[in-house]
């Protein structure tokens, strides 16, 4: 169900994750909508916090709000594909390789 505008009066922000179907967010009245990336699933354990570290980060670095949630998608992303809590922490750098891996067009 898609967050109603009119239901959030007052909010600057929200945010909402969706699992496979990725993340919406409310930002000062706009609405916001970053698809997930299709995966193989090993382990969701952690992906929610692994979103919410990497909002925060990217959000803490001066990124635009949208950037923050489409690095924090990719983020929750990656980490579903290792098992384990820990096995899908990642440094920004291995997310943006990780990231540049999936959009690239194939050779």
């Amino acid at each position: 169900m898609p967050l109603c505008q009119g239901q959030l009066a007052g909010l600057e922000r929200l945010v909402r994750t969706m699992a496979r179907d990725g993340t919406e967010a409310l930002d000062n009245g706009r609405l916001l909508r970053v698809p997930g990336h299709r995966v193989d699933v090993a382990d969701v354990t952690g992906a929610g916090d692994t979103f919410g570290a990497a909002l925060t980060w990217g959000l803490g670095q001066d990124h635009a709000f949208e950037t923050a949630l489409e690095f924090a998608v990719a983020a929750a992303s990656r980490s579903v594909t290792r098992h384990g809590p820990r096995g899908g922490k990642a440094s920004q750098a291995e997310v943006l390789d990780w990231l540049k891996d999936r959009t690239s067009p194939p050779s």
